[in-house]
């Protein structure tokens, strides 16, 4: 694959007002922002999504064409099989927002 373009990378997250570490996002709605490259701490678990992307830019020696995280509100962070209803819904809205922007239409953020 020497020479692919990438033409995009979503990183999506859930993410709480009660997280904590270096990875943490606060979001009470729906967000979508650009990602840029930096340096952060090693960790499989504990890092940025700019860490991530500089680190991926590190080893295969080109970085995507665009960066976003998306960040998905979440509020019951415990282990199970299925998403709380209210993050369901947040999830739903951002695969719609996601899709929308990928066809150029306008996105669904922070809309009820």
């Amino acid at each position: 694959m020497e020479g692919a373009r990438v033409p995009a990378v979503w990183v999506c997250s859930a993410c709480g007002s009660r997280r904590a570490g270096p990875a943490s996002v606060e979001a009470t709605e729906l967000t979508i922002t650009p990602i840029d490259p930096s340096p952060g701490t090693g960790g499989s678990h504990a890092t940025t999504p700019g860490a991530l992307l500089a680190f991926a830019g590190e080893i295969y020696q080109r970085r995507p064409e665009r960066a976003l995280q998306v960040a998905i509100p979440a509020s019951d962070f415990r282990f199970g099989e299925r998403l709380s209803p209210e993050t369901s819904r947040w999830a739903e809205r951002a695969v719609a927002s996601i899709a929308a922007l990928l066809m150029g239409e306008e996105c669904l953020l922070g809309q009820d």
